[in-house]
């Protein structure tokens, strides 16, 4: 079954981009394929180019609590750095305009 919550389909695509995927070709594919209402793509748009946006940031943000860049090791559920930067912008996002 095919998820529409555009939180995990904004997990999903970020995870193709740091892969190598364009950004704007994966997230166009991913909002034709999934009916979404205006509302959620937005959200999923935000999401994903918010965090490409603020890579940065974010990732100095965490320097203090997550320390080497490699301390966190990779798995499908915890996939370091890069998982924390979403959660922390899916977050943001949800507390700012939901």
């Amino acid at each position: 079954m095919k998820s529409n919550n555009p939180r995990d389909l904004a997990v999903t695509l970020l995870a193709r981009v740091e892969q190598g995927d364009y950004s704007n070709l994966a997230l166009d594919a991913m909002l034709k394929q999934h009916n979404l209402s205006g509302r959620d793509a937005a959200l999923l748009t935000n999401i994903v180019y918010g965090v490409i946006q603020h890579r940065m940031t974010l990732d100095f943000d965490l320097e203090p609590f997550i320390g080497d860049k490699n301390s966190i090791s990779g798995s499908r559920f915890c996939c370091g750095r890069r998982f924390i930067r979403w959660c922390i912008w899916i977050r943001y996002l949800t507390a700012r305009f939901l």
